[in-house]
């Protein structure tokens, strides 16, 4: 799997003329010389006549960002030399709810062309986006086991996980209508090539004060769009997932069945030489999953009753034989 996805990430390419994205969106918004600009506002035009880019003098956008923990929460010193993850801090600092996404967006190919007081623009783009909400306490009953949650029903609603990898071909318009007003707009051919999400996630843990004897409730739909193959028993239980062996990365890479199309919109407006307004709209459409699709259902509940070895957690069959 790792050799798959660093064959993706070759393919892609890296560099943008030079210049790693090293702006969050919402600076980027604001900054007109950039190429990179008509890409969160098709609005603005390229500051020169003809551009072209390509892997590895292309365009690279990565992008994360979270709202339970900063860098120096997650990290820790270490003989004051070294790093290390400190996962029982970031456990510790989730709010209620949290939202951790990322993004990387990879350019195989632009190209603008200025005619006048027009701006066209083409591109062929590579994206990955991910986006979790995690609630704080069924990530603390999972990472510091159920002592603090005895004689407590602990919801596990609130999981929510979208990942998805497709390929964009954009075509775009930038246009000065008037003296004061720009508009723009562009139009994408979309293939999807991977996607999950978790349609449901709803559910209760409960854990006996006495017997220690915990209860599971789950209600929980998760749909997938993925080069797997899934064995069920004859009852559709899901005995085990595995990739499917015949698919090679250029096989992935290309798959077709997965049509959508998008669309942005976006304005920049100069009410005077000291305000300027602009605004945009971005990633409106649809992709239709026809290929590889997997719909998983969960719902019922489970009785887990411990043998009271401690040594239980040790063993790695220890969750598969709750199933």
């Amino acid at each position: 799997m790792r050799n798959f996805w660093t064959n993706i990430l070759l393919i892609c390419g890296v560099l943008l003329c030079g210049n790693l994205w090293a702006q969050q969106n919402n600076t980027l918004f604001f900054m007109h010389d950039a190429p990179q600009a008509n890409v969160v506002n098709p609005a603005v035009p390229i500051q020169c006549k003809w551009y072209f880019a390509i892997p590895v003098v292309g365009s690279t956008h990565f992008n994360f960002y979270n709202t339970a923990v900063s860098i120096n929460d997650a990290l820790t010193t270490i003989n004051g030399d070294s790093l290390a993850l400190d996962v029982d801090n970031v456990v510790a600092k989730l709010n209620g709810l949290d939202v951790m996404a990322s993004e990387a967006h990879f350019t195989l190919f632009s190209a603008g062309y200025r005619r006048n007081n027009t701006y066209y623009t083409f591109s062929v783009t590579e994206k990955f986006n991910t986006f979790t909400m995690v609630p704080k306490e069924p990530t603390l009953l999972a990472w510091n086991g159920n002592t603090d949650y005895l004689d407590q029903q602990v919801s596990l609603s609130g999981y929510n996980l979208s990942e998805m990898h497709w390929r964009e071909y954009a075509l775009g318009i930038s246009d000065q209508v008037s003296d004061n007003l720009r508009i723009g707009g562009r139009v994408s051919l979309l293939f999807g090539k991977s996607n999950v999400n978790t349609q449901k996630v709803q559910g209760t843990f409960f854990t006996d004060g006495k017997s220690y004897e915990s209860t599971l409730n789950l209600d929980a739909r998760i749909n997938s769009s993925l080069p797997i193959n899934v064995i069920t028993d004859t009852a559709g239980i899901v005995n085990s997932v595995e990739l499917k062996d015949d698919v090679s990365p250029m096989q992935y890479l290309m798959n077709g069945k997965n049509v959508g199309v998008g669309m942005d919109l976006g304005f920049v407006y100069q009410a005077n030489d000291a305000l300027q307004v602009s605004g945009s709209i971005l990633n409106v459409g649809i992709i239709r999953w026809k290929s590889d699709v997997n719909n998983f259902n969960s719902n019922g509940s489970m009785d887990i009753i411990g043998s009271g070895n401690a040594n239980d957690l040790s063993t790695g069959n220890y969750i598969s034989a709750w199933m």
